[in-house]
């Protein structure tokens, strides 16, 4: 087994264009980023997140922005993968991380410090082997953390939902779905009185027909109510996703499995409302052209009355290009706007684009994080601003938005990791040499982040732990100067 996390610098520049309102284009070689989520810190500083491959290995890499001073720093963590809303910033200088961990199956939680030091990463067993991280929340002081238990071969979820402190200790963890076939879990938020809301697609046993399930939790993980469309016009095919609205109402969108004409699409979006007990009080469909695709990756709450949904649009009229779309809804879910935004050097239709989260901002500008699939390259990163009305330049605003930026790349290629085998090990353990010599300080962690033992100078190509107790620790390289990786290592 072998866990690695890189750190690196990476120096890109930044255009500030359409009223000096941020616009970033991030590249990488021998990584494909799946972006995943955005996380502000403060006005000039941002985290966000991707999942991605390093090499053969997959993992996830967190990038730190100071869009006042041009500093980046990204990390990168193999076999661990983050899952959607999985980072956060808890306002006391550190970072929290939660999703899989892929060397060993069960999910994981850490804490990072600002400049990425490792705090500790610990692994929690659910009740079956198979196991998948699927939303994760911060509320409180506390992490919220779903996850999807595989049974019967793969035949059959449950929901896992666990509840931790910032320490990262488990204070409780529950299982729902037993009486179903899938109870697969897409998204956490929390409600206007402090309980939990989990949206998740549910189908009965023998069934064979997705459903969409809401489920209100008080903090202890005890169930307060739960709300099921039995409807046949409420049969899904894709992700649900929730936003707790200023009225106290609660909106669920997803698509459905229910043609309407031959002029629209066969899978619309439907938006459906519920007031604060559960009870469906409206909905609307969101209909497109037959030709077209539209996909939201996520519904979001706004810092008044509205909400905003967000994902990609394919336009069959324009040789189906794809769009980063956002648009903005009133409480009723009616649209106040709709915006499709390109970067200028990724209209090709053999591109994909798709805003992946976004953050309104106190001064209504909303910062939107978006991925870029390329084929003939490796995947982008796109940040960029737009005010309120969804415009990155008010003078050029329309419903399609080319927006200009600049053209340089990042250099994000991450440098060889150090590699400590065997591992588990019996307290002998060999450093690859062919980065030995570039290595300046190799420290030995505890699992609870506090360090041991460190080597420096002349680092020796074998460590002898034969003299620490069982159990896991890790091992932190400054590789050329920088805080360059971490690997979990396990004594046994």
């Amino acid at each position: 087994m072998r866990i690695v996390l890189l750190f690196i610098p990476l120096l890109f520049q930044i255009l500030l264009v359409g009223q000096s309102k941020t616009n970033v284009l991030i590249t990488f070689d021998d990584i494909n980023p799946n972006p995943l989520n955005l996380v502000k810190i403060n006005d000039e500083n941002y985290l966000f997140s991707s999942i991605n491959f390093i090499g053969s290995d997959p993992g996830s890499t967190i990038i730190s922005i100071d869009l006042q001073t041009n500093n980046y720093n990204q990390i990168n963590l193999a076999n661990y993968s983050l899952t959607r809303k999985s980072i956060d910033f808890d306002g006391s200088e550190k970072i929290l991380i939660y999703g899989d961990d892929n060397s060993e199956g069960p999910v994981f939680i850490g804490r990072l410090s600002l400049d990425f030091d490792i705090e500790f990463l610990k692994t929690y067993e659910t009740n079956s082997n198979q196991t998948g991280a699927s939303a994760a929340m911060f509320f409180n002081g506390q992490v919220y953390g779903g996850a999807v238990d595989e049974f019967e071969e793969g035949n059959r979820d449950e929901l896992n939902l666990k509840k931790f402190d910032l320490d990262g200790n488990e204070l409780w963890s529950h299982n729902f779905g037993q009486d179903s076939r899938i109870d697969f879990i897409y998204e956490i938020d929390s409600t206007h009185d402090s309980n939990l809301i989990l949206s998740s697609e549910f189908e009965y046993l023998g069934d064979f027909t997705d459903h969409p399930k809401l489920m209100k939790l008080d903090l202890d993980g005890n169930e307060i109510w739960t709300t099921i469309s039995d409807e046949i016009s409420d049969r899904i095919v894709s992700p649900l996703y929730i936003a707790q609205l200023s009225n106290q109402n609660i909106v669920q969108t997803y698509k459905i499995d229910r043609p309407i004409s031959l002029e629209i699409h066969l899978n619309p979006i439907r938006l459906k409302f519920y007031n604060k007990d559960g009870d469906p009080i409206s909905q609307k469909l969101i209909e497109y052209p037959h030709f077209d695709n539209m996909s939201f990756r996520q519904i979001e709450a706004g810092k008044g009355d509205y909400f905003f949904a967000y994902g990609g649009y394919t336009d069959d009229d324009l040789d189906r290009q794809t769009f980063n779309l956002l648009i903005k809804f009133d409480l009723e879910g009616n649209e106040i706007w709709r915006r499709r935004y390109q970067h200028p050097d990724f209209i090709d239709p053999v591109n994909s684009n798709s805003i992946r989260d976004i953050e309104e901002l106190d001064n209504g500008n909303i910062m939107i994080f978006s991925g870029v699939s390329t084929p003939v390259d490796w995947n982008k990163m796109w940040l960029f601003e737009v005010d309120a009305d969804g415009c990155h330049d008010p003078d050029t605003c329309d419903d399609i938005n080319i927006i200009t930026t600049s053209t340089q790349e990042i250099d994000a290629t991450p440098p060889q990791p150090i590699i400590a085998y065997p591992n588990p090990s019996d307290g002998i353990v060999n450093i690859n040499a062919d980065i030995l010599l570039d290595i300046n300080v190799i420290e030995l962690y505890n699992s609870n982040g506090s360090l041991i033992q460190s080597w420096s100078g002349d680092i020796p190509a074998q460590l002898d732990l034969r003299g620490y107790p069982q159990g896991i620790y890790m091992l932190k390289s400054e590789f050329n100067g920088h805080n360059s990786g971490l690997e979990k290592l396990i004594l046994r």
